[in-house]
């Protein structure tokens, strides 16, 4: 994988920043073989995918973007590419993030309905907990559950609700 910076976010970027995006792209073996462009955006969004493409746009501040931002950014990437059966949307991203592991939920997933605080995440246990049943959740989808994400945030609810 080949990591191209636009001169925006060349500006905004720490080496603790930069050292985050690597580590959410070793999660993704995926792009190990395509350019990826990552460009910075303003405003109140957290970050912004080409759908099919090869940009992501991140919001980069004192603390932004966490890993789970940056990973729901390259699930979008991931939709409408032959090979790979992700679903349009914003929540299904964000359940793709959760099944992909549990090393990539230092945020809340912003478009699923979870019983959950950002800091209910430092417990590895529940991150633990959720990257287990998001994984169950795409094997209900694999068995044909339509509402396999209502299922997924129906089990969450009942087990830390």
């Amino acid at each position: 994988m080949k990591l191209k910076y636009t001169k925006r976010i060349e500006k905004k970027i720490t080496p603790r920043i930069e050292a985050r995006i690597l580590e959410v792209f070793e999660y993704f073996p995926e792009f190990d073989d395509q350019e990826i462009t990552i460009g910075a955006i303003e405003g109140r969004k957290y970050g912004t995918a080409e759908i099919g493409g090869n940009k992501i746009n991140l919001r980069v501040g004192r603390i932004h973007p966490y890993k789970q931002t940056i990973a729901h950014e390259l699930v979008h990437l991931l939709q409408d590419r032959k090979g790979y059966d992700v679903p349009q949307g914003e929540r299904p991203c964000d359940l793709w993030v959760c099944a992909r592991s549990p090393d990539l939920l230092d945020d809340k997933p912003n478009y699923l309905d979870l019983p959950i605080t950002k800091s209910d995440l430092e417990n590895g246990f529940t991150r633990k907990l959720i990257h287990q049943t998001a994984k169950k959740a795409l094997k209900e989808r694999e068995k044909g559950n339509r509402r396999y994400i209502k299922w997924f945030e129906d089990e969450i609810k009942q087990i830390l609700g």
